[in-house]
């Protein structure tokens, strides 16, 4: 297939080794299918789940959470791993953390980024909401969020050393 699909949540931004154009082109010519990476979750400073700022401030959300830490690894023991671009007619498993079985699978060998901003204000009523829901049709999330609710009603906050947190990339 020529077609190249990015899969992403709203609450990722994907970032690349090259841009698009050049990343496509490589596929491509070397016959990858796909390429991967890691989730790079972004906190707050004082690791508090604020909520963003609106557009008019003149704050980049990079300036509102400019540290990553490893709250998906290290609190709701979720996958890390990340689908960031792949051929149109292959398949992801879901939450785009890795491809679908399929015939001659080839990843790309340097990994991207997924800019994780998932630990912002009203996370907590959404886990709340998973875990009413995914638990009823049984969708694996609804663990992890039950972890989460557990650390955020104990602690209020994601504390810095519970997930190595260190000044992360920026644009």
């Amino acid at each position: 297939s020529n077609d190249w699909v990015i899969p992403s949540d709203l609450d990722e931004f994907n970032q690349y080794p090259v841009t698009l154009p050049e990343l496509v082109h490589k596929l491509q010519t070397g016959f990858f299918t796909h390429m991967s990476g890691h989730l790079s979750d972004r906190i707050s400073v004082s690791g508090e789940l604020n909520g963003l700022l609106p557009i008019e401030d003149g704050v980049s959300i990079w300036k509102q959470y400019p540290l990553v830490g490893q709250v998906t690894a290290l609190l709701s023991r979720g996958r890390t791993d990340k689908v960031l671009i792949s051929r149109g007619d292959l398949a992801w498993g879901m939450g785009h953390h890795q491809m679908r079985d399929a015939d001659n699978l080839n990843s790309y060998p340097e990994l991207g980024v997924s800019h994780h901003f998932k630990w912002i204000g009203g996370l907590e009523q959404r886990l709340g909401w998973r875990i009413d829901n995914e638990q009823r049709v049984r969708l694996p999330w609804s663990e992890e969020s039950l972890r989460l609710v557990n650390y955020f009603q104990q602690h209020g906050r994601v504390i810095h050393e519970h997930v190595a947190a260190i000044e992360g990339w920026h644009p």
